[in-house]
């Protein structure tokens, strides 16, 4: 269930997973919530609304490091990139945000945004 009128549905290889769904991903920072955690190794991508946030070790990054010059059509704004053989990516819409993120052959997708998620819409 989202926390607030944004929500997210999280996948691993296909299969859901609601634990990485509004959920505290980072040890040591209680009270830090995201709608959206993929990744279980040291790069994390997060999302929480429709802000995209990139962890390495814990350690938050900047993104926009990684902004895609020329965004797809009908997209506000793209970030890709790869740290330490973990690839990534985000599409920031008017109402929604699609992550990816690819780490040892598993890949994780998650969509977020208003109205999404569990409570929201079902999957």
């Amino acid at each position: 269930m989202g926390y607030s009128d944004y929500g997210a549905f999280v996948y691993l290889d296909g299969a859901r997973r609601p634990d990485r769904e509004d959920c505290q991903p980072l040890p040591g920072r209680p009270g830090e919530m995201f709608h959206a955690a993929l990744g279980e190794a040291r790069v994390l991508l997060a999302c929480d609304r429709l802000r995209v946030h990139l962890f390495v070790e814990g350690a938050e990054v900047g993104i926009a490091a990684y902004t895609v010059a020329s965004p797809p059509r009908g997209c506000a704004e793209a970030w890709s990139g790869e740290i330490e053989g973990v690839r990534f990516s985000a599409y920031r819409y008017a109402t929604s945000v699609d992550l990816h993120l690819l780490e040892d052959g598993r890949a994780w997708t998650a969509n977020c945004g208003v109205g999404r998620g569990a409570g929201f819409e079902d999957d």
